[in-house]
């Protein structure tokens, strides 16, 4: 038996903003917004598959993440079930953007924090991005 999901059309929305014109955006960037997905896909699926992020975008700009407030050193493993809060960042500076970033040599300081992944399944539920 084959279950297929039927997507929805995808909205898009594009901005090229110099730095001036960037502010009005930025709370909203910072703050988050909800979208609904369909819940248990990995954090590289969310990002590449659904929202069209590219896999080198991804590994080459994309430090760190977080995931329910917690590191995430493997985006193929890590899935977004229900009311999760994903968040996204280039690199940090910083001994602290270091012990952070995605595979750094310091994520050992981390270990205690670091998201572990959860046995759970969800479908098509409400998911926050962002915080």
């Amino acid at each position: 038996m084959e279950a297929k999901v039927q997507s929805k059309p995808r909205t898009t929305i594009s901005l090229k903003l110099d730095k001036k014109s960037i502010s009005p955006f930025s709370n909203l960037l910072q703050n988050g917004f909800r979208v609904e997905i369909l819940a248990g896909r990995t954090v590289k699926m969310l990002l590449c598959e659904d929202f069209g992020v590219e896999e080198d975008y991804l590994e080459d700009r994309i430090k760190t993440i977080f995931l329910d407030g917690k590191p995430v050193d493997d985006a193929n493993s890590a899935s977004v079930n229900n009311g999760a809060v994903l968040a996204l960042s280039a690199a940090m500076g910083g001994l602290v953007g270091t012990t952070l970033r995605r595979g750094s040599v310091l994520s050992s300081f981390r270990s205690g924090i670091t998201y572990q992944q959860e046995k759970t399944m969800n479908n098509n539920k409400t998911v926050k991005i962002g915080e």
